[in-house]
């Protein structure tokens, strides 16, 4: 055997044999700490618990650690205590909708309240709450006043009937959303009333 800086060990030798068990056993070591956060546990064992102090010594072996902090800013706007969020489904923003607000008879604040809150319950998009906020196309049949109530679903659907008329696609289009908006909400109303 020849002697050099990367002399081979012979493999039928002791000495290779240990070598193989130090260097395979030192894998299938760390193989096993990394792993083993995944392996099923006997019921009773807190495997998630285990698992969190392992994650140190996992770690270890990949080289060193770093922290990562999070932006100053992302720490500023978190609130001081817990916060509770509420999402509504759509059909349960319709069904809000539906219990508060008349489209046969409903005033222009009523109009951006409803088309607030269908909004902001992800019933609606922003562009049908803009088509129902600003109403219909045509200009007789537009809001005269903030508190005179007026039936907003026939209003919408005079104006499908006037666009089609003048051929303007693009005001059918806006005014039969906003009609199966007010329809939805005029159908559960009668519904739940």
């Amino acid at each position: 055997m020849k002697q050099g800086a990367a002399s081979a060990v012979p493999l039928g030798t002791p000495h290779a044999l240990t070598l193989r068990r130090i260097l395979f056993g030192q894998a299938q070591m760390t193989l096993d700490s990394l792993f083993s956060i995944f392996k099923r546990r006997p019921e009773g064992e807190p495997a998630l618990a285990d698992a969190r102090a392992r994650v140190p010594q996992i770690a270890k072996l990949g080289g060193p650690a770093r922290q990562i902090a999070a932006p100053p800013e992302t720490a500023a706007r978190q609130p001081a205590g817990p916060v509770d969020q509420v999402q509504i489904s759509a059909q349960a923003a319709f069904v809000l909708a539906a219990s508060q607000y008349n489209p046969s008879a409903i005033t222009e604040t009523e109009t951006q309240r409803m088309s607030d809150g269908l909004y902001q319950g992800k019933a609606i998009s922003a562009r049908d709450r803009a088509i129902l906020v600003k109403g219909p196309q045509s200009g007789a049949e537009r809001f005269g006043s903030q508190n005179a109530p007026r039936n907003l679903l026939a209003a919408f659907q005079t104006d499908i009937s006037d666009a089609l008329g003048r051929s303007d696609f693009v005001t059918v289009e806006t005014s039969s959303r906003a009609v199966s908006i007010l329809g939805r909400v005029a159908s559960l109303r009668e519904v739940i009333l």
